[in-house]
């Protein structure tokens, strides 16, 4: 693969732009396809795991419907609930409960009440005499909306992957759509399909990046400037209610800072343009909303246990910024800095080795042209430089604290919200052999040989399939 996006002459060897149909229509069909066919197959290993493993919280959990498909004719029941039963597992434990009667202990503030209302609300509409069990209802609904948050997030990974390619550039939407292939086998695997909160916060992470890519051009008119501003603050929103979702939602705000950079460099240049000014009240609004998606959850906790008859009656009260989600982190699942760096960790490293390796490596290559481009020249670069930067530069940050600071492993599930290493080894893989002969430009890329390429998505899919029967049975890594 060469520097991603493609610039220099390459970016000039372009085709007619995409026409909207038929073509979309039928990229779109079959990763339609792809992704019921991948969602059986991951469902028929989980029905198919040897059973409850080590833990039978499940069982105990789920105990009030045995009596309802004990009955003759209660057939779908012992299917709903023989594979439910296999996709609650771990942090699903956290999210079913808190979804179905909200906060009880304060390690529960680890994880997001925001993602339950959805599957709150759709819960309530599923029939009661077929579904006694409001757990089981609640499972249901869970599984339900992550796996139609996943969808939403292959369509939308498509279609930003045609806004981070150059227009018309060729293969452009071979690239997309394989791209979202790509997101379809992730390793996140079945966390993508189980009552968690991956689904949602990759959709919604995707539609951010997406709506802010529009921001992308300096307004050069009052209606460039409005444009410009909403979609800043439409990104905003997006990373914000993803921010209420998973706390690495806040590393997107770096975002808005690579959207800043042409802006800075023109300034320190000595040039500034009312279009500038114009551009930046939408990029710190931006911020701010994501920032505020972050804080709000912090915020309702600090009210329930740090004021009125409760003040200070908890450690993390006092603490500069009072913070629960850190505190709850590291009270109770001993994250921190450095804190994972045992020897006993060590086999946990390996397994998020490959992962983390491509990440830093796809989001490197993928700011470099950027920076390369703000050095040379203070003017606006390419569209697609500065897109495919601001969703690198949030995923290399994600990199750095995982292997810093996060139990290492959940890299292979939480890198399905980042979009750009998906698309750059969609890139490799499709544009391999028409950039072979073109030798203009630097080959930088990590995935130079085709047969790794190939490795790359065989084990995707082989460590997808493995993750999903270990899960099911109660077994890590999780």
């Amino acid at each position: 693969m060469a520097p991603y996006p493609p610039t220099g002459k390459r970016a000039q060897q372009v085709q007619p732009p995409d026409p909207i149909l038929p073509p979309h229509t039928d990229n779109l069909k079959s990763i339609s396809l792809l992704f019921l066919g991948w969602k059986i197959l991951l469902l028929g290993v989980v029905a198919a795991s040897p059973g409850p493993g080590y833990d039978t919280s499940t069982e105990l959990l789920l105990s009030d419907l045995r009596s309802a498909i004990t009955r003759p004719d209660s057939a779908i029941h012992h299917v709903i609930h023989h594979v439910l039963s296999r996709l609650l597992r771990w942090d699903a434990f956290y999210f079913v409960n808190i979804g179905s009667r909200g906060y009880l202990f304060e390690q529960e503030w680890a994880f997001s009440r925001f993602s339950t209302f959805p599957v709150s609300a759709l819960a309530k509409v599923l029939p009661n005499s077929l579904f006694p069990s409001l757990l089981l209802r609640q499972t249901l609904a869970a599984t339900a909306v992550s796996h139609l948050a996943h969808f939403g997030s292959c369509l939308l990974i498509y279609a930003l992957a045609l806004r981070l390619l150059p227009d018309g550039f060729r293969n452009r939407t071979a690239i997309a759509t394989l791209a979202a292939y790509l997101h379809i086998l992730s390793p996140a695997g079945v966390f993508l399909s189980a009552p968690y909160a991956e689904a949602l916060f990759s959709c919604l992470n995707f539609l951010g990046f997406y709506l802010l890519s529009f921001a992308a051009e300096s307004p050069r008119s009052a209606r460039d400037s409005v444009t410009y501003s909403l979609s800043a603050v439409g990104g905003g929103l997006s990373f914000a209610v993803a921010s209420t979702f998973r706390g690495n939602g806040l590393l997107s705000v770096l975002a808005f800072g690579v959207y800043a950079l042409p802006i800075a460099r023109r300034v320190l240049s000595g040039i500034v343009s009312l279009n500038d000014l114009s551009a930046l009240p939408g990029l710190v609004v931006g911020v701010v909303l994501t920032v505020f998606g972050f804080a709000t959850p912090q915020y309702i906790a600090y009210t329930e246990y740090c004021t009125g008859a409760a003040l200070n009656s908890r450690p993390w009260c006092t603490k500069v910024p009072p913070s629960i989600y850190t505190f709850v982190q590291a009270h109770y699942w001993n994250v921190g800095f450095l804190k994972y760096w045992t020897v006993s960790n060590v086999p946990l490293f390996l397994i998020a080795a490959p992962s983390l390796v491509i990440l830093f490596a796809t989001a490197v290559i993928a700011l470099y042209p950027l920076v390369s481009s703000l050095w040379k020249s203070s003017e606006t670069p390419q569209r697609h430089l500065l897109v495919c930067a601001a969703t690198a530069a949030p995923q290399l940050a994600l990199v750095v604290a995982a292997t810093t600071s996060f139990h290492v492993q959940i890299i292979n599930r939480i890198c399905s919200g980042y979009p750009t290493w998906y698309v750059m080894l969609a890139s490799a893989i499709v544009g391999r052999q028409q950039q072979a002969g073109e030798g203009d430009g630097q080959d930088v890329s990590v995935l130079q040989s085709p047969r790794l390429q190939r490795r790359v998505v065989k084990c995707m899919m082989l460590y997808g399939l493995i993750q999903a029967g270990l899960y099911a049975s109660f077994l890590p890594p999780a």
